[in-house]
């Protein structure tokens, strides 16, 4: 299953509040989803380029395939375990990211 990134810049998040709707229509569908273990919205927090990534678990398909896309996502690679963190969903989404 993939993986898929939305990158959100400064601007976005701080004056149009893009990075708030993102958590709010992300929780609506963990909660309608039933919460499965494998669904997550995790942050690289790194602003060092002027933009941070936002990462959806593969558990998040097909669920927020719609905000993914509302969102310019991009499938892309997993995110290093060591550079990101859990902004929603299940923290054991973390699981998928430790080797083997």
């Amino acid at each position: 299953m993939a993986w898929n990134k939305v990158t959100l810049t400064s601007t976005q998040i701080e004056e149009q509040h893009q990075l708030q709707d993102l958590e709010k229509q992300f929780e609506k569908l963990y909660i309608s989803a039933g919460g499965p273990e494998d669904m997550a919205l995790l942050s690289d927090n790194d602003y060092s380029n002027g933009s941070i990534g936002i990462y959806f678990s593969p558990g998040c398909n097909p669920h927020c395939a719609g905000l993914i896309a509302r969102f310019d996502g991009k499938e892309c690679d997993p995110p290093p375990l060591s550079g990101v963190f859990v902004l929603d969903g299940n923290d054991e989404a973390l699981d998928l990211l430790k080797p083997g």
